[in-house]
């Protein structure tokens, strides 16, 4: 791609100098066009402090410069900071800068996937029209939407950076709505005297803040950066801990682990009225209304085309990209079309596997199989016991919160694997059990929807396939529901199972409101857009940003895209359930693609791991590290974690581990 051209235009220059005219014109020509074309895009982490207060006591230049370095590993090839305190900084150059607000300041790390010239530099500026922007992830449309732009904007770089700066100035908020991409991105309006925050649909990029008059408003990719720039430690929100612990939620509302933290939701942005220092959050998109296909649309030739344009805006780069692949059909779907997009420049794409030989659920011979059917390269991933402490102990300091099982730690290992085989970009099939009904207590209920409509038939032909197809047993499938949303048995057997491990009070911090809404008896579409903004995908998704972060490594999930979203989320569920098979119209158009063992499985495959083996060989560490807490004594029942702990029956619940994941996450604030 680019990088070739370049060669070719030096190749051309050494070897026709100035004797061959109109060769060296050729090759200014082609580097021209694609300069002109060129990509830019960039991982970052982002930071910022908006001073209400004109009283109070903030070194906004020396506060934005403790946050910028904490985010070194989210953008290790660049930095910048603009303020009105002082200075705006670029490395090493000093330019006044002049705003008629109290104080701000804006900060930036950049990790260059792309970096030809320096026209992608943030902060970036629109001096003309009042405007700075600090932005983190990519918008996938970015050319197009400059194509339809630029007879209303002056373009001066062809950075998307840029383009949001455009749209902003153009349509205001309304310019979410055009954007496909994933995005956290800040907009310093200094004409209209606000701030404009701003988070992509489903939450792929992290946006944290801090409100208050004495404080301002600061912003961050990441809670502890925030923390850092305050000068403070963090403290707990006991609600969100137990909410957790109890019920394995978090990210589920703009409440965060921390207690002086907020983050803006998935689809929401935020506004800062500097006048009035009011801040106030609004949600800009939702998940489609459901609605009919035209008649006689092929949508499976439908879906592989979207799947085909997803995936291509998203291989788009000049850095080497790769692919995270398991046994399952979300990662080997997009594998697949890799494969198909790259056609005989397939060979040199990564896909790499977590493998653990002798476990009973490795998939790794099925990846392998993938793989090799897409003709793309293939790599293993196996950890090392050695290391484990070690790599546990960094991850817990990247993770910045507690996390739900060790499966993230076979994502960390593969995003390291990842870097170490030179890739800079991952493509990954996170978010294909939320947007596709993946998950079974999901699935179960097209069962009720049918009997609500009076489609007995219908409804006891599902229940049957489903047990046939999906191995879902009667019990669970017909009493599951009832169990499910009936919050007086459901959290009371959660209760039960944590009085072991938490004292009454942090049991006690769950939301009412909350309890209320998890377990409300909801329509499967209604738990799906559940499961997608609130109670699981969010979740997921910070794990991954942090995993991928971690080691400098862009993450991109073109399941996510709005195409797919707009698309799928739309449709009825008798064309996304049939016969039994969740997944269908994924399934059918597949076919051919990937091999039938995994697209016809009866097995829901994923990210499974020896989490009782892990734990086991953890458990003197853990232990020690348990031990030597005294700060959580008021919140946890330490003879009991302990004792379970050093018993081989116990080390692989999921409960116990999300009470040792958040005492490593409290000692390390």
């Amino acid at each position: 791609m680019i990088i070739q051209e370049i060669k070719q235009f030096l190749y051309l220059i050494n070897l026709n100098t100035a004797t061959n005219l109109q060769s060296f014109t050729k090759a200014f020509e082609i580097l021209s066009v694609y300069l002109k074309n060129l990509i830019l895009i960039f991982m970052c982490g982002i930071c910022g402090v908006v001073k209400l207060n004109n009283e109070a006591s903030i070194d906004l230049v020396y506060s934005t410069k403790v946050m910028t370095d904490y985010l070194h590993h989210r953008g290790p090839d660049d930095w910048g900071i603009n303020t009105n305190a002082g200075t705006t900084l670029i490395h090493d150059k000093i330019v006044q800068l002049n705003a008629d607000i109290p104080s701000f300041a804006l900060g930036h790390k950049r990790l260059s996937i792309i970096d030809l010239t320096p026209l992608g530099h943030q902060p970036m500026s629109d001096e003309e029209n009042g405007l700075t922007i600090v932005f983190n992830g990519e918008i996938y449309n970015y050319i197009e939407l400059r194509e339809e732009l630029k007879g209303k904007y002056n373009f001066k770089t062809n950075t998307d950076t840029e383009v949001l700066l455009a749209a902003y100035q153009i349509f205001g908020s309304q310019m979410l709505r055009f954007l496909d991409g994933m995005f956290a991105f800040a907009i310093l309006d200094i004409h209209n005297r606000k701030l404009f925050g701003a988070r992509d649909n489903s939450g792929i990029k992290p946006f944290y803040y801090h409100y208050s008059f004495e404080n301002g408003l600061w912003f961050a990719s990441e809670p502890k950066a925030i923390c850092k720039g305050l000068g403070m430690k963090g403290t707990p929100n006991h609600s969100i801990l137990s909410e957790f612990l109890v019920l394995g939620v978090s990210d589920h509302d703009e409440n965060t682990f921390y207690d002086e933290i907020r983050q803006l939701p998935p689809a929401h942005y935020l506004e800062l009225d500097i006048n009035s220092g009011k801040c106030t959050t609004h949600q800009y998109w939702k998940p489609p209304v459901i609605s009919e296909p035209e008649l006689g649309q092929n949508l499976s030739e439908q879906y592989i085309s979207i799947l085909h344009t997803a995936v291509s805006r998203q291989l788009r780069s000049d850095v080497p990209v790769g692919s995270s692949l398991s046994g399952g059909i979300d990662s080997s779907a997009i594998v697949s079309t890799v494969g198909e997009l790259l056609g005989q420049k397939s060979s040199d794409y990564k896909t790499l596997t977590f493998s653990f030989p002798g476990f009973k659920n490795d998939e790794s011979v099925l990846a392998k199989q993938v793989a090799a059917k897409a003709g793309l390269s293939w790599v293993p991933v196996e950890p090392t016991l050695d290391t484990l402490q070690t790599d546990l102990e960094q991850m817990v300091e990247r993770m910045t919160e507690p996390f739900s099982t060790l499966s993230m730690f076979a994502q960390y290992k593969v995003m390291e694997a990842a870097k170490k085989q030179g890739l800079i970009v991952m493509l990954d099939g996170q978010g294909g059990d939320e947007v596709y009904l993946g998950y079974p207590r999901v699935v179960q209920r097209v069962i009720f929807h049918y009997l609500k409509q009076g489609k007995i038939g219908k409804s006891v032909h599902e229940l049957i396939k489903l047990h046939e197809n999906l191995s879902l047993s009667y019990n669970n499938m017909l009493l599951g529901n009832a169990y499910f949303n009936s919050k007086a048995i459901a959290f009371t057997r959660k209760k039960a199972i944590f009085s072991r491990y938490l004292n009454t009070d942090l049991i006690q911090s769950v939301r009412p409101d909350l309890l209320d809404d998890y377990f409300a008896g909801k329509d499967i579409y209604s738990k799906q857009n559940d499961e997608l903004m609130k109670y699981l995908l969010p979740r997921l998704l910070r794990f991954a940003d942090r995993n991928s972060m971690a080691f400098s490594i862009e993450q991109r999930v073109p399941h996510l895209s709005r195409l797919i979203l707009d698309f799928n989320l739309s449709l009825p569920v008798e064309y996304r359930i049939q016969d039994g098979w969740s997944k269908y119209i994924v399934r059918k158009s597949l076919e051919g693609r990937i091999p039938n063992e995994i697209l016809w499985s009866k097995v829901k495959r994923g990210f499974d791991i020896p989490q009782s083996y892990w734990v086991e060989q953890l458990s003197d560490y853990l232990v020690e590290r348990v031990a030597s807490n005294d700060e959580i004594s008021t919140l946890f029942n330490k003879k009991s974690i302990l004792q379970d702990l050093k018993t081989p029956s116990k080390q692989g619940s999921y409960y116990l581990w999300r009470a040792v994941s958040a005492i490593l996450w409290i000692d390390n604030l």
